[in-house]
């Protein structure tokens, strides 16, 4: 009789964020926080600083707040998952930074040592809340994608913010790996608590979910402020894309006699 394979399920899902994590404590362990930082902020890529920047803004969680807009009226399920994921990742960062206060790559080394670009940030440093964000964002997303070249972009994507953390001189490295272990998990999680919710995807739900996350758009437009001078840019055209893509679903269709894909695949 053949032999049944033994399937782990979920390994696809938990397997980064472990590896991840082990990585994190194996790198705060082997006390090599400084000497990667430094490699990293001070090699050749650091020279690009206005593509770090842009890059880097993706994570801010107004920023990302305002690009799940376009989630709106779409995926009603996974506009649902992204409120959750908000504000549990936000609730984790802050928990994390009190739990574990670490200066910043800034803070302990110096001006003179560390390569910064944008404001300066000294304190609470762990873990990564730009990385964490990306992160949480790409696992809200990553279901409304059958084809897999655009969730390995995000991916990509959330990778880059997470170094991009380091050539702005904001975090360690071990900050970032535990930021994106963080942030996927989290992510994760809020899917699975709005599958076990449904209530979250009710029209006038969803309406006022809808203003909330207007807020970080609009407050964007007003003039907020990423701390990344070259990334100002990106944050406005994020801001007036995501606005834009939920004024064109008011616009009447065709095909407007179709239901609305709001479920979970």
């Amino acid at each position: 009789m053949a032999e049944a394979r033994v399937r782990v399920p979920g390994l696809r899902i938990w397997a980064g964020p472990v590896l991840a994590a082990i990585a994190a404590a194996g790198v705060v362990l082997a006390q090599a926080d400084v000497p990667l930082f430094l490699a990293l902020n001070h090699s050749a890529l650091g020279t690009f600083g206005s593509l770090w920047q842009n890059i880097t803004v993706l994570g801010d969680g107004m920023v990302a707040m305002a690009m799940m807009l376009v989630l709106y009226r779409r995926r009603p399920d996974l506009f649902w998952a992204a409120f959750i994921a908000a504000i549990l990742v936000s609730l984790s960062i802050q928990f994390g930074k009190a739990l574990r206060p670490t200066l910043r790559p800034l803070g302990l080394l110096g001006p003179d040592v560390v390569r910064v670009l944008g404001d300066e940030f000294r304190n609470a440093s762990f873990p990564s809340g730009h990385t964490a964000t990306a992160f949480a964002l790409v696992a809200i997303l990553w279901p409304a994608f059958r084809s897999p070249f655009a969730p390995a972009l995000l991916m990509l994507a959330a990778c880059l913010v997470g170094l991009s953390r380091v050539m702005v001189g904001a975090h360690w490295p071990s900050d970032v790996l535990a930021g994106g272990a963080l942030g996927w998990l989290l992510g994760q999680l809020s899917l699975e608590l709005a599958r076990r919710a449904p209530w979250g995807r009710a029209r006038a739900f969803q309406a006022i979910l809808a203003c909330l996350f207007a807020v970080p758009a609009i407050w964007i437009l007003a003039g907020y402020n990423t701390s990344y001078p070259a990334g100002q840019v990106l944050a406005f055209g994020v801001a007036v894309v995501s606005l834009a893509a939920v004024a064109v679903t008011f616009v009447p269709r065709a095909n407007s006699g179709r239901a609305t894909r709001d479920e979970f695949i």
